[in-house]
């Protein structure tokens, strides 16, 4: 009989483990704490739930990730992330669930505040163009956006060097002025 292993999730385990990840694109990346190194060459799909190392090449799935890692055997590995083998507990599906939901919060606000600094990083961009363009301060000051500069800096500051607790206090302000100016939900008369 073989069984179906909920696993966790890699990105977590691997974080867990002390190990910083950073994102570039799609996948993340860090150092190889298989082997040391000063380059990342660490590459994990989040969507395969799949690793592999360029500098070692090591790969593999959440279990041997942990087999490598911590040195222990297959069923070791599972003892210690926690994998039950055979039908789960309510307590361990709710459990799942929300480690499900907490996952997905937390790629969604990765979205965002790669999203945002794209946004912010090309509207600064253009508006430093102007800036550069325009006659005379004067000029400059009467374009809508020239307002905008000193806090699209310090916006642009949060996002390419605070601290995640700084992310997510402006992903959360973000969030809340884009509910208060949402229109979608009244209703016109006529």
């Amino acid at each position: 009989m073989i069984l179906s292993l909920q696993k966790p999730d890699l990105a977590s385990v691997i974080e867990s483990e002390g190990i910083t990840l950073r994102q570039r694109g799609r996948t993340l990346w860090a150092c190889c704490p298989l082997h040391g190194e000063r380059t990342p060459s660490f590459k994990i799909d989040p969507e395969r739930q799949q690793f592999y190392c360029f500098g070692c090449n090591n790969g593999g799935d959440v279990i041997s990730f942990i087999q490598k890692y911590r040195g222990l055997s297959f069923k070791d590995a599972l003892r210690y992330l926690g994998i039950e083998q055979g039908p789960l507990s309510r307590e361990r599906k709710a459990e799942i669930e929300l480690g499900r939901r907490k996952k997905a919060a937390v790629r969604e606000f990765r979205a965002w505040v790669n999203e945002r600094h794209r946004e912010l990083s090309m509207k600064y961009r253009c508006l430093m163009r102007a800036k550069e363009l325009a006659k005379s301060e004067e000029e400059y000051r009467r374009n809508p956006y020239a307002c905008m500069e000193k806090l699209w800096e310090h916006y642009l500051d949060v996002l390419e060097e605070g601290s995640d607790k700084e992310k997510y206090e402006l992903y959360q302000l973000d969030k809340q002025t884009r509910e208060a100016t949402d229109l979608s939900h009244m209703e016109v008369e006529a």
